[in-house]
């Protein structure tokens, strides 16, 4: 079987530091999965050539979720940010930061 098909097969491989759950492809992520950090941080979506791009969840170590886009594992497009203090920002985001709100 060649690697290119190996990537509709879930793996799990130390990557970035921590460890990674899901499709790949030439050995590097890409497809869906997970990846865990030892300080508890996580994201769980698409990825593209090794990072996070497409629709995904983070998973801070200090408590907050972000869902939505991602892109290079930074919070970039619609998405909605949960803090561990529960208050919500909902809107566009680029490069991590929030630059309109919506409702």
């Amino acid at each position: 079987m060649e690697k290119e098909n190996l990537k509709n097969y879930k793996h799990k491989i130390p990557w970035a530091g921590g460890e990674y759950e899901g499709q790949l492809k030439y050995g590097v992520p890409e497809g869906f999965g997970k990846l865990v950090m030892p300080n508890s941080a996580a994201y769980e979506g698409e990825w593209l050539k090794g990072k996070p791009n497409g629709r995904g969840t983070i998973y801070y170590s200090g408590g907050g979720i972000y869902r939505g886009a991602v892109k290079n594992g930074k919070r970039q497009g619609k998405g909605i940010y949960t803090g561990p203090d529960q208050q919500v920002y909902k809107g566009l985001w680029d490069k991590n930061k929030l630059v309109k709100s919506v409702d």
